[in-house]
């Protein structure tokens, strides 16, 4: 088996899923098979008030693909930029 730890600085990790400033407060494997789940403050992401559930968000984000295919940007649609 060819396997290694993986590690990810914070800013690089929330540079990638466009929460950039935010804060990683998290991680843990999800419930369904090949999922991770991460804890994220950022101000896009909805209020949670002291001792409530933190919702649970699947990011939606659309691409802009070159004419072979090659995906030229990424950009996260939802949760939508506040700013």
């Amino acid at each position: 088996m060819n396997v290694s730890i993986i590690r990810i600085d914070e800013k690089t990790f929330l540079d990638w899923l466009q929460f950039q400033g935010g804060k990683l407060i998290g991680i843990r494997q999800g419930d369904y098979l090949k999922t991770v789940e991460l804890i994220i403050e950022h101000p896009d992401l909805p209020f949670v008030y002291d001792n409530c559930l933190i919702p649970t968000i699947t990011p939606v984000y659309t691409k802009e693909c070159a004419e072979d295919g090659n995906v030229v940007s990424l950009v996260r649609v939802d949760p939508p930029r506040k700013n």
